[in-house]
């Protein structure tokens, strides 16, 4: 049977002049992804993003992760995408730091090189505002502080007062808030204290937080204590943070 004669048989078993289309053998899925413009059109990861005829976008993208939305993206740090999730770890830098003397107690350190902690001196670190973390979860927080010179334990406090790193002194320091969240061995070289739910309200919330470190070795004025490095040194106190969404 010719093809008219086809048409003839379809004519006269409709009723009508619509004609029968056979599937395509050649189309394939790829030609759907090549030329499709809805996501239902799209072969598995990969998504239409523009609006236009394809689909560009790849859903293992990090700027595109599981949806056209979504981008790994905290702050100006690129994280990875697997299987739809953003998941990484971010490090801030240049946390504001300084220390007190007590024997020099209306002089501010703030802008030395130095973190020193002994029984007549005390450090503070500023913990940073953490709203662009509002919508992950956090799931590790780590404080990283460089040391010098180790002598002894140090305990960790926490401060909810604003404080001025060039103007913080002895006499004008904020007041420590509750008990010590938790105490660590100095030790040369890097030393990691785990922040991940041990600060209370924090992150969140409005409230200025900051760490003060204290010594718990008794020292002589001219015995050395624990020395870290602070921010102006270029190696200071660092945050780094795990996260998932």
């Amino acid at each position: 049977m010719i093809g008219w004669q086809r048409w003839l048989v379809a004519f006269a078993l409709t009723g009508s002049s619509a004609c029968l289309v056979e599937p395509n053998p050649d189309f394939t899925e790829a030609q759907a992804s090549e030329t499709g413009s809805s996501p239902s059109e799209c072969l598995p990861g990969t998504l239409d993003c523009d609006d236009e005829p394809g689909c560009e976008a790849s859903s293992a993208d990090p700027l595109s992760c599981g949806s056209c939305d979504k981008r790994c993206m905290i702050g100006d740090q690129l994280l990875e995408c697997v299987v739809g999730l953003c998941v990484g770890t971010v490090t801030l830098t240049e946390l504001e730091d300084a220390y007190t003397d007590r024997d020099a107690p209306d002089d501010a350190f703030g802008g030395e090189p130095v973190l020193r902690v002994d029984s007549r001196r005390d450090a503070y670190v500023k913990l940073p505002d953490l709203a662009e973390f509002a919508h992950v979860n956090l799931e590790r927080i780590e404080l990283t502080l460089p040391c010098s010179l180790a002598n002894g334990a140090v305990d960790i406090n926490r401060l909810e007062m604003n404080w001025d790193e060039l103007a913080l002194t002895w006499n004008n320091a904020p007041n420590l808030v509750g008990g010590t969240l938790m105490s660590f061995e100095s030790e040369l070289g890097d030393n990691v204290i785990d922040l991940t739910d041990r600060v209370p309200g924090w992150p969140g919330g409005s409230t200025k937080h900051s760490l003060a470190l204290r010594s718990k070795v008794e020292v002589g004025p001219s015995q050395d204590g624990i020395v870290f490095a602070s921010r102006e040194s270029g190696a200071g106190p660092s945050l780094s943070i795990t996260s998932s969404w």
